[in-house]
């Protein structure tokens, strides 16, 4: 009866990585009456506590929250939803923090970049339900406390991976209809496997590609070599979709540069940013490990290859090379 309860009143949202996108979730969200705790660290946690939230976005103007917001550590409550949006590198200290703030109904719910983060959280916290999850958004940290995003894309994409329990699906439907109350655009997934693995086909070939070519969407959307880069990622990691029995009827790479030509021709990927800054990165998740991947599927990947050469001592975790 607890999990129905929990359902039919307001439901405790903690969001684990408070950066473009877990800054826009949890503001969004805040902003239309949900209970959001902001999980953050640092400046950013400081600024987010003495000055509110501020989100400058392109669809509802620029404005200022008065959020909750505490460390990791400092989190009593227990939450009835937990969304993961931190960096690849830092999903075991999410793994930690799921543990202490969770109670047996919570939901746990991965926005990363990286495809198969969920699995990999599940097997962390045992009975708990985890579901996977992606997010379609161009945001970022533009100084701290406040967040720009400038494109009107924002969409959420969260489901059951196949043979889990499906006791979870009423609170899944109501995170559902508060993204939809807050302007964002859920999609509850009947096949998030799949849908996740889009989101990485565009997300990993974008961003090895503009690592590799230092290039940016205005350079996709013109012949030359990023272009031609990013097309090869882009068919080499359908190929290894293929072979995982993960395909799609429409033209991925067309669809994925028409998403990229909907963005501010200087638009980039954390991952270039992070890298370009000499700080933790997510290329262990975003390009090494399609090499591997390639290789347990006998699917040859001669351009993710070539990046990784390029980039491999950049595991993870960051560094220079």
């Amino acid at each position: 009866m607890e999990n129905i309860r929990r359902v039919t009143s307001k439901m405790k949202y903690a969001i684990m990585g408070s950066g473009g996108t877990g800054g826009c979730i949890g503001g969004y969200l805040a902003n239309t009456g949900c209970d959001v705790t902001m999980i953050a660290r640092g400046k950013h946690l400081k600024a987010i506590k003495e000055k509110g939230l501020t989100l400058e976005t392109s669809e509802k103007g620029t404005f200022n929250l008065k959020i909750k917001a505490c460390g990791a550590e400092e989190y009593k409550d227990k939450a009835d939803v937990i969304f993961v949006c931190v960096k690849y590198y830092s999903v075991d200290e999410a793994v930690e923090f799921i543990k202490k703030a969770s109670h047996k109904y919570t939901v746990v719910i991965p926005i990363l970049n990286v495809f198969g983060t969920g699995a990999y959280i599940q097997e962390k916290v045992g009975a708990l339900t985890v579901t996977d999850g992606c997010v379609y958004i161009y945001s970022f940290i533009k100084e701290y406390g406040v967040i720009a995003k400038p494109s009107d894309i924002f969409k959420v994409y969260f489901g059951l991976r196949e043979g889990q329990d499906k006791k979870a699906l009423p609170i899944l439907e109501r995170v559902k209809e508060d993204l939809a109350k807050s302007g964002i655009e859920p999609y509850l997934s009947h096949n998030i496997k799949k849908d996740t693995f889009r989101k990485f086909t565009y997300i990993s070939p974008v961003a090895s590609a503009g690592l590799y070519c230092n290039a940016t969407a205005g350079d996709f959307i013109k012949e030359g070599e990023a272009r031609t880069i990013l097309i090869a990622l882009t068919e080499e990691l359908l190929a290894l979709g293929k072979a995982m029995g993960i395909e799609y009827r429409e033209d991925m790479v067309q669809t994925n540069l028409d998403i990229i030509a909907g963005l501010k021709p200087d638009a980039d990927t954390s991952m270039q940013r992070d890298i370009a800054k000499g700080n933790k990165s997510e290329i262990e998740g975003l390009l090494h490990q399609i090499v591997r991947w390639g290789k347990e599927y006998n699917v040859p990947m001669p351009t993710y290859e070539m990046v990784s050469y390029k980039y491999k001592k950049l595991k993870k975790g960051g560094g220079c090379l």
